[in-house]
């Protein structure tokens, strides 16, 4: 009964890898979208400094927490958030005013105030080519096809008999 279940498991690998291979090689001959990052101007809409105790230390920690929202170039509304900005930042701040914000053209939910924290710009991001995709699917068809392979030829008993006589 176990090597049913492993043999639908294999067969559905290979059907996987076999669409994902079909939708590389599709993709070799199309021309890949630009992407780049955008700069505009965002509001602060809402501001939080958060104290906490530590419970054995007994220190007081202090975080600053940013949210503003901005217009990308497709016309929706977009927001982001920065965690733990310094205190000096926070002090400047007040919530309505416009700050600088950047943002990947194809996907403005990854997002930053690159004054007030972290942003990654899109040259940073890793790219999946067709020829990662190809390569990761056809591995992932081979590996489906030795599971299929272990499953019709080797069953649960002739599996226990090698462990006995060895």
């Amino acid at each position: 009964m176990g090597n049913i279940k492993v043999l639908i498991l294999g067969i559905g690998m290979v059907c996987f890898g076999a669409f994902g291979v079909y939708n590389a090689i599709n993709d070799f001959g199309t021309v890949p979208e630009e992407k780049r990052d955008v700069t505009t101007t965002g509001t602060v809409t809402h501001l939080t400094a958060t104290q906490l105790r530590h419970a054995l230390a007994g220190t007081l920690n202090t975080t600053y927490d940013m949210d503003f929202s901005f217009v990308a170039e497709d016309g929706s509304t977009q927001t982001g958030e920065h965690n733990n900005i310094s205190e000096a930042d926070f002090a400047g701040l007040s919530e309505g005013q416009s700050i600088t914000v950047k943002y990947h053209s194809d996907q403005p939910s990854i997002n930053g105030a690159p004054a007030y924290g972290t942003y990654v710009p899109v040259s940073a991001m890793p790219d999946a080519t067709p020829q990662f995709r190809l390569y990761f699917c056809v591995g992932f068809a081979a590996l489906g096809g030795l599971i299929i392979f272990y499953a019709v030829w080797f069953d649960d008993e002739s599996a226990a008999n090698y462990a006995v006589n060895a």
